[in-house]
């Protein structure tokens, strides 16, 4: 079943790259399900992989906090603008997603945040076109540098579980020689200077009856009187 569980966590580690792109906790999904992979098979990877990756996927939050805010704020943004690009940013990725094989998610993300923070500035914060224009190029360019950065953040947890995977698989302990029960198998060879051993009792199936031509030429001929028939239905001889 190790196996099995390798296999669900680079299919999972994979699956959140995707994700990812989607604008979608992806690096997450990737690191609870080798964090319950680990735990149903511990022989799968170390908890320190695990723990480091959890790390990576942190830090990816943080980066892509980042980014967003730092993108706003350079361009004068409000908090309107913030959610909104917020709110578009991933209503884009999803509508995006269909394209391209996947990556119509980025420039799906980049043009949500961008209508995003649009609407939000200029129709809850009340600001004008210009201003509100300005705050969008801003969420665009944060939400691209964000969405770049975290997808690599993403490949990385994926390539580090991988690894972990392949190299937990390889030194796992792959069940242990049974030995043998006591009497079963050849038996060992006598030293030179030990004695045979003595065979079991029984060993051979005693005779119970002598065939007429081995009785014959086993007994003298002057004890006639010692037997003096022989059963009409078989060739062993019948005592008188």
């Amino acid at each position: 079943m190790i196996y099995v569980a390798g296999i669900l966590v680079v299919l999972f580690g994979i699956a959140g790259i995707g994700l990812t792109i989607l604008t979608l906790p992806g690096t997450w999904l990737a690191v609870i399900v080798a964090a319950l992979c680990t735990w149903w098979q511990p022989n799968l990877m170390s908890w320190w992989v695990v723990a480091a990756a959890g790390a990576l996927a942190l830090l990816a939050e943080v980066v892509e906090f980042a980014a967003s805010a730092v993108g706003t704020a350079k361009a004068g943004g409000t908090k309107h603008g913030g959610i909104g690009s917020l709110i578009g940013g991933i209503a884009g990725a999803i509508f995006g997603a269909p394209f391209f094989f996947g990556l119509g998610a980025i420039p799906g993300a980049v043009i949500g945040a961008f209508v995003g923070a649009v609407v939000g500035e200029k129709g809850i914060g009340r600001r004008s076109w210009a201003d509100s224009t300005k705050s969008g190029k801003g969420a665009a360019v944060g939400r691209l540098v964000a969405t770049v950065l975290k997808v690599m953040f993403a490949g990385a947890i994926a390539l580090l579980l991988t690894v972990g995977s392949i190299v937990g698989i390889a030194t796992a302990p792959h069940g242990a020689k049974i030995p043998a029960a006591p009497g079963v198998g050849p038996s060992p060879l006598n030293a030179p200077n030990q004695a045979p051993a003595t065979p079991p009792p029984h060993s051979e199936p005693a005779k119970t009856s002598m065939r007429m031509w081995e009785l014959d030429s086993a007994l003298p001929k002057e004890w006639p009187t010692l037997y003096a028939g022989r059963d009409p239905g078989s060739d062993v001889l019948a005592r008188a």
